[in-house]
């Protein structure tokens, strides 16, 4: 038979196991929940590039969207790009040369969202060196 002092041992054990294991329970499930948050749903944006540098483009890509050839003072054709920020990594022929501008990553961004974008190609200057710039996307007025 057990004693007094035992069975008080004994449950007072029961009730820190019970207590503990309620604890890490209970911090599991958080930690499952905080890992799924509720977003609502990134709409595409209706984007397009206009070629401000004074040289055709060829072979135009903003992140992973194609949108061929744009002339010199032209503009390509929208296309749904999902999400969409108010910069973009840009990857460009010119003369034969391929450019790339990537962005470091999207922190902080926010999609632009519905509505219709452009995207303005430039060139610029760095010493001896040409490159292209990508200007930060403005809104279409007109749809």
């Amino acid at each position: 038979m057990e004693t007094e002092a035992e069975q008080a041992h004994f449950g007072s054990w029961s009730i820190f196991s019970f207590v503990s294991s309620a604890i890490i329970l209970i911090a599991f499930i958080v930690a499952i929940f905080s890992m799924y948050r509720i977003h609502a749903p990134i709409e595409a944006s209706m984007v397009r590039v206009a070629n401000e540098t004074g040289l055709p483009l060829q072979n135009v890509r903003i992140n992973s969207v194609f949108f061929g050839d744009v002339p010199v003072d032209g503009v390509s054709s929208y296309q749904a790009l999902t999400p969409a920020y108010r910069y973009a990594a840009l990857h460009v022929d010119v003369a034969g040369k391929k450019f790339d501008l990537v962005p470091e990553d999207y922190v902080g961004e926010t999609p632009l969202g519905r509505g219709k974008f452009t995207y303005r190609v430039r060139r610029q200057y760095d010493d001896t060196t040409m490159y292209f710039d990508l200007q930060d996307a403005t809104r279409d007025t007109t749809e």
